[in-house]
């Protein structure tokens, strides 16, 4: 008997110091990053060059992320860790991430702006007018999940969720897909579904995912079969989009619906979608419209952001600026980007609402840090050019950088302009042509002629005419006059292909029709003189009035010292030589 006592005593006297020494291990673990980072951070305070700090600090930001993302540290334990990554937010003139750092600094420290003004002023600056409130919601939502996740596949999926799309520093992808992974295995449909959409698609929140469309179907099947109604709609999508399936309209249209009949309101938004274009129904905006009311009056924020749209764009009904606005606000309470996206264009226009550049900056900054690339464009734009802000071009460039790796297209050629110049970033080629082509692939066209004219050159790359032929075409294909104009110039002058002053003539026109005006008196002169052209002297005359109508130096004085007569073909082919835009 007093054998299995001490026994019993031991054990527990074991469990416990196993306990004690499993709880010891993160906590060192914890202290000793943040000695190496407030270290760091001493150093980084130190340096003048404001890109170099901000990378640094959000280096250091990074470092710390598994900590920030460790839902079972107590709030006690973590009052260090928050004071130190407000510090690193406040370096890194991180907005994204700075409204999850300020509310959870001042959570744990009650007296925090008392104790640290000036680091409490800079991170409440960043965080600009959050709701802290929300945010600390948020959080602890998501600790109140992942201690019932261990068992529970509804709360695994939900907790899926809030890791998958959560603030930027909260974001963990991998935990995400695991986490849907073991719900799927107990046979949860809704994470089934879930998982089977990420697959297809390749994209989790704003982070791009392998895609696997064959098992991304079978999931979604798998989903669809178990009832849940969203995997209907995501693999109404598949269907639509052709995504792991062959593409069928009228099926996609089929599981739309289906997925309305169980009350799905993302069901009704894709159906009223397809209502608003006319895909696979007719086209009928009351349908399109009473099918997005009865979303948003279960509270779907894209269905009321769509009724938002509707009033904007007098689809349905009436235009009326004001009702878009108002619905534009209801989305954005509910934390829809893309309705705070629009709500801050509406204040900075003034349509529906009085103009005002602080809800403007507010709703802009919003939007883009709950992920809206179009958002982070437009605030870089701002504080680069001081519009409606104080100019900030450390700032600008920081949601500029933050703007492209989202993969905004413009925001990308933009950086790789940056970078090619040595405007307000280190001057650097490689860095310049990466973005370039992220940008040409992500279908922007100035991007397309930047890289053509560098292959056309062999300017940081190996020259190749048909890679500059090829990019050219391509961003002729979307409209684009410069590209139109450079390609004429190779045929006329014979570079890079057979010369060919027809198929330069044809080009140059095209470039002229389409806005410009830069080579109209060029235009103008081929066809007076038969060059590539037979001669028209009447299309001649016609061209060159354009070309003044628009302010050419040279079609005005032609025109006023030959009003009647022509100058002599001499004369005339030298007195304009044109070159491509660099």
């Amino acid at each position: 008997m007093l054998a299995k006592s001490i026994h019993h005593t031991l054990c527990v006297v074991v469990s416990l110091i196993i306990s004690i020494a499993a709880t010891a291990q993160p906590a060192r673990e914890l202290a000793e990053s943040l000695q190496s980072a407030t270290q760091q951070l001493n150093a980084i305070a130190a340096i003048t060059d404001i890109e170099d700090q901000q990378k640094q600090a959000a280096d250091v930001l990074l470092s710390l992320r598994p900590h920030i993302n460790d839902l079972a540290l107590p709030d006690e334990q973590a009052k260090d860790l928050w004071l130190v990554a407000a510090r690193a937010t406040v370096l890194a003139d991180d907005i994204v991430n700075a409204p999850l750092v300020a509310a959870m600094v001042h959570h744990v420290h009650p007296d925090f702006a008392a104790e640290h003004p000036e680091l409490a002023s800079s991170i409440d600056e960043l965080a600009f007018d959050f709701d802290y409130k929300w945010m600390l919601d948020q959080r602890k939502k998501a600790r109140e999940l992942s201690l019932r996740a261990e068992t529970d596949p509804e709360a695994m999926t939900e907790l899926a969720e809030v890791l998958a799309f959560h603030t930027e520093m909260m974001k963990d992808i991998h935990g995400s897909m695991n986490v849907l992974r073991r719900a799927a295995e107990m046979k949860y449909p809704r994470a089934a579904g879930k998982l089977g959409a990420i697959y297809i698609a390749g994209l989790s929140g704003t982070t791009v995912v392998r895609p696997d469309p064959a098992l991304g179907i079978k999931l979604l099947q798998q989903a669809v079969d178990g009832g849940d109604p969203e995997a209907l709609c995501n693999l109404g999508v598949a269907y639509l989009q052709g995504l792991g399936v062959e593409q069928d309209v009228t099926k996609a249209v089929e599981l739309f619906s289906k997925a309305v009949e169980l009350e799905s309101t993302l069901g009704m938004v894709f159906l009223g979608n397809l209502y608003r274009e006319g895909l696979g129904v007719e086209q009928d905006a009351t349908k399109a419209l009473e099918l997005w009311r009865q979303a948003a009056s279960l509270n779907n924020p894209q269905a009321i952001l769509k009724v938002g749209l509707a009033y904007s764009d007098g689809f349905g009904v009436e235009q009326d600026a004001a009702l878009a606005a108002s619905w534009y606000m209801s989305a954005a309470d509910m934390g829809n980007p893309d309705a705070m996206f629009n709500l801050a264009r509406a204040y900075r226009t003034g349509e529906g609402v009085i103009q005002d550049a602080y809800l403007e900056l507010k709703w802009f900054t919003r939007s883009a840090q709950h992920g809206n690339a179009e958002a982070m464009a437009q605030l870089s734009a701002m504080y680069i050019s001081g519009w409606s802000v104080d100019r900030d071009v450390a700032r600008g460039m920081m949601w500029l950088r933050r703007a492209a790796e989202a993969g905004q297209p413009f925001a990308m050629y933009m950086l790789g302009r940056a970078y090619a110049s040595g405007t307000n970033v280190k001057q650097d080629n490689k860095i310049s042509l990466y973005w370039y082509e992220k940008a040409a692939g992500a279908g922007n066209t100035d991007a397309m002629v930047v890289l053509a004219n560098l292959y056309r050159e062999g300017r940081g790359v190996e020259q190749s005419y048909d890679k500059a032929l090829s990019l050219y075409n391509q961003a002729i294909e979307q409209g684009n006059g410069i590209a139109m104009v450079n390609i004429a110039w190779m045929y006329e002058k014979g570079i890079g292909v057979a010369e060919d002053k027809h198929a330069a003539g044809v080009m140059y026109e095209r470039a002229a029709k389409n806005g410009r005006t830069d080579v109209m008196y060029r235009v103008a002169w081929m066809y007076l003189y038969g060059i590539g052209f037979e001669r028209d002297e009447q299309k001649g005359r016609e061209w060159l009035h354009r070309a003044v109508e628009a302010g050419d130096e040279h079609a005005i004085e032609y025109l006023k010292q030959h009003p009647e007569k022509e100058q002599t073909f001499e004369e005339f082919r030298y007195k304009f030589d044109y070159r491509p835009k660099p």
